[in-house]
């Protein structure tokens, strides 16, 4: 395996949001090219009987009007006695149906932060994958020697 950077496409899907009981639909991520993609969702403070779900809906269009939710086979739900602050949920979408897919998370019971959501685009079927304006910068390094 050669280095992971040249072979996905990190894009930020949705920002932080302030500790509350909310639905949250994040930012379209179109999966042209790509087999899979994986959304990572940070995980705040959050009050001790939160329940939090992540959940992707899908599109053959742009319009998230149009989107379908996926099953519950591309669902995790956890509840806060094992979340901690700083901890992530972990959807991976392999060979989704919709070439258009948003990231969903739900929060019920009680208050809890989410410090954004992170989707990595990976089974690029041309390399290496170009990052978007939301990776500031990167770098590769190989066999990096020690100071």
């Amino acid at each position: 395996m050669g280095q992971l950077l040249s072979d996905v496409e990190i894009i930020r899907a949705s920002t932080a949001v302030a500790a509350s009981q909310t639905n949250t639909t994040g930012n379209m991520v179109d999966t042209k090219g790509y087999d899979g993609a994986m959304f990572i969702l940070g995980m705040g403070a959050a009050t001790a009987t939160s329940v939090i779900t992540l959940y992707a809906k899908g599109a053959a269009s742009t319009s998230s009007t149009a989107a379908v939710t996926y099953s519950v086979n591309a669902t995790v739900t956890e509840t806060t006695a094992n979340i901690a602050d700083g901890t992530n949920l972990v959807l991976d979408i392999y060979k989704p149906r919709h070439r258009y897919l948003w990231p969903h998370y739900s929060i019920a019971t009680a208050n809890a932060a989410i410090d954004g959501c992170t989707a990595l685009l990976y089974g690029a079927a041309v390399k290496p994958t170009t990052q978007p304006a939301s990776v500031a910068s990167s770098t590769y390094a190989t066999a990096p020697t020690t100071s």
